[in-house]
C-alpha cells in the first residue's frame, strides 16, 4: 500500500487540478459525497438520522460541509458548527459553506456559554459525529477551542467518522500532542497518511478507509 506526507498530498492534489482540470471544488465535493456515505454506512443509513458535524477553518472544514449537504440530500438532519471564519476559508471552502447556508442550514460558532450548551444537546442527541475540524495541516498544541470540542466529542461516545485524518493526530508522524479525536473509522482522501500507522495516530483512526477523490 502506498502512503504519503501531509507535502506529498498537497503536491498530488496540485497536479491532478492542473493535469485534468479538476479544480479543488471538485475535489472538495467528491471527498464530502464519499464522508457523507461513509458516514451514514457506520450506523446504517442517513434517514431520519441526526449528524452532528464538525468543520474548522481549512480544506477539512470545506470537506464537511460538503459532507453536510450531502446527508441532508440522503434524509438525514445535521447540525452544523464551526470553529473558523468564513473569511479566512479557501476559495473552495468558502464555495461549500454558502452552498449549506442556501439550504437554509444554520452553521453554530463555538463562542460563548450558550453555543456549548447548544452542542452537547446536538451531541447528545446525534446519532453520529463527523469530524472535519484539522486536516492533515494540523501539527503541535491544539488551540483551545479545538481542544475542548475534541474533548466533548469524545465524552459523549457516538460513533464518530473522521475525515482525512482524526482532528489532533500529526499527518506525518502520529503524534498526538494534546489529544485527538477517537474516530471508529477514518476515510482518508487520495492515500493514506503516514501518521495512519505510526505512534498514537494508529489507534485514534479506527477502521481505516481509502478512497480516490480524484
Amino acid at each position: 500500500m502506498n502512503v504519503s506526507f501531509a507535502e506529498d498530498m498537497r503536491r498530488i492534489d496540485g497536479a491532478v487540478e492542473e493535469s485534468y482540470g479538476l479544480p479543488a471544488a471538485a475535489l472538495m465535493e467528491n471527498a464530502g459525497r464519499r464522508s457523507a456515505e461513509e458516514a451514514a454506512q457506520l450506523i446504517g443509513g442517513a434517514a431520519g438520522k441526526v449528524f452532528a458535524i464538525f468543520a474548522g477553518g481549512g480544506n477539512n472544514g470545506g470537506d464537511a460541509f460538503a459532507a453536510a449537504r450531502h446527508l441532508i440530500n440522503m434524509g438525514a438532519r445535521v447540525k452544523m458548527f464551526f470553529i473558523g471564519t468564513e473569511e479566512r476559508l479557501s476559495p473552495a471552502a468558502r464555495a461549500m459553506h454558502s452552498a449549506l447556508r442556501a439550504m437554509g442550514i444554520e452553521i453554530r460558532p463555538l463562542a460563548g456559554d450558550r453555543d456549548w450548551d447548544r452542542l452537547r444537546g446536538s451531541l447528545r442527541f446525534a446519532d453520529a459525529v463527523v469530524d472535519g475540524i484539522l486536516g492533515t495541516g494540523g501539527k503541535g498544541e491544539l488551540r483551545k477551542t479545538a481542544l475542548r470540542l475534541i474533548e466533548e466529542i469524545n465524552a459523549a461516545g457516538k460513533p464518530t467518522l473522521a475525515i482525512d485524518i482524526p482532528s489532533g493526530v500529526e499527518a506525518d508522524t502520529g503524534r498526538i500532542a494534546s489529544i485527538a479525536v477517537r474516530a471508529d473509522r477514518t476515510l482518508a482522501l487520495g492515500l493514506p497518511k503516514v501518521g495512519h500507522f505510526l505512534g498514537q495516530g494508529a489507534n485514534a483512526a479506527g477502521e481505516l478507509l481509502v478512497d480516490d477523490i480524484g
